[in-house]
């Protein structure tokens, strides 16, 4: 099945998983290619391509139509401040710090805190900083 949101297209098994086998955002490197003949959908993105393979080549079309026109008035496609692709999120709490001692202290405190999960944001996060 193929599941197209205002962010991504993805698609899962027949049998209607609850979890997807394969997305590809929409981001800047976002491209749809055709192959109607084959009737097939290419779609890649900065990260990883997805190629969609369908019934018939009016089937191909319509997804490919819809697909371009999801992406064309997507939030990732357009220019954002410091030209940024990504959009402005409203209502997140973010903290600013200056040093090291503040920063773990307020991170211990939140991933003691976390039901699911944590994004941390960082100008430069070093992957030797074993967390």
């Amino acid at each position: 099945w193929v599941i197209l949101r205002k962010d991504y297209v993805g698609f899962t098994s027949y049998n209607w998983e609850k979890r997807l086998e394969n997305i590809v955002l929409f981001d800047p490197g976002f491209a749809i290619r055709s192959d109607l003949n084959a009737s097939k959908l290419y779609l890649k993105n900065l990260n990883s391509d997805l190629t969609l393979t369908f019934v018939n080549q009016l089937e191909a079309f319509v997804w490919g139509r819809e697909i371009e026109e999801t992406f064309n008035g997507s939030l990732w496609k357009q220019s954002h401040r410091y030209r940024s692709f990504y959009p402005p999120r409203e209502k997140n709490r973010c903290t600013s710090f200056v040093d090291g001692e503040l920063y773990f202290s307020d991170l211990a405190d939140t991933l003691a805190r976390a039901r699911h999960e944590v994004f941390i944001s960082d100008w430069f996060l070093s992957p030797d900083l074993y967390l």
